[in-house]
């Protein structure tokens, strides 16, 4: 409300490891059906924020215009989150689909690349432990040279291991 009223924007949390630790802290006690109520409202606040404002300049995290952040924020990065839950608790067929869906939509949605990047990525670390080695160097070969912070990570991200002394997995890793 604050962008669409031309009030100060309260900038994002600076550590948001800590933010969301205290609201899962909050939210622990919370109804299954309260919180999918109340995520139901969110979203429809958030649908019709962005048709009244439309697409703008605004600086979030990564994000840089209203859409981008709305993209982010909403739907790749919970995606990430739901992915790992199932995955972490062995239902990987589901957390997979949910990668690969996601990336899929945000293609679709030709979603920048400091967007679209983390879901190529998170879908080729995927395929890795499905033992699916040429299409995951496919993906990182795409999604590396979208954002520097993820070509940093992937040489000690351990979903990435079985590729380390892979020639082709090196190679997408030097600097370009």
């Amino acid at each position: 409300m604050q962008l669409r009223d031309a009030d100060p924007i309260t900038p994002p949390p600076q550590d948001i490891d800590a933010f969301n630790a205290s609201k899962l802290t909050q939210g622990a006690g919370v109804p299954l059906a309260a919180a999918a109520a109340r995520s139901d409202q969110a979203l429809g606040t958030l649908i019709d924020m962005w048709k009244a404002m439309g697409d703008r300049p605004f600086a979030w995290y990564v994000a840089r215009m209203t859409g981008e952040a709305l993209i982010r924020n909403s739907y790749a990065h919970p995606r990430i989150h739901l992915a790992e839950h199932f995955i972490e608790r062995a239902d990987k067929v589901r957390g997979y689909r949910i990668y690969e869906e996601s990336a899929a939509e945000l293609r679709k949605a030709e979603a920048p690349g400091h967007i679209l990047g983390p879901a190529l990525y998170n879908l080729a670390c995927g395929r890795v432990s499905q033992g699916q080695f040429d299409e995951a160097l496919l993906l990182l070969e795409e999604a590396l040279p979208m954002r520097a912070d993820i070509r940093a990570n992937a040489q000690e991200d351990p979903d990435l291991a079985a590729l380390k002394d892979d020639p082709r997995f090196q190679a997408l890793l030097r600097d370009r």
